[in-house]
């Protein structure tokens, strides 16, 4: 009976302890990618703002 215990208990842990690394993982060249899709379109967002919005006072003090 123990060893029948100790056994799933082995087996369950095996799982968890899968399961934990299949969500916490990180696969570094996708993330790497991701990131740098993200700033492109966050230096692209700037550029296009800058771009729309006519020169100011602010912008002639500096």
């Amino acid at each position: 009976m123990y060893e029948m215990a100790q056994s799933m208990m082995e087996d369950d842990y095996t799982t968890i302890t899968g399961d934990i690394s299949a969500n916490e993982d990180l696969d570094i060249p996708k993330a790497i990618i991701d990131f740098k899709t993200s700033e492109n379109v966050y230096k692209m967002a700037l550029s296009v703002g800058a771009s729309i919005m006519p020169p100011s006072l602010v912008d002639f003090l500096k």
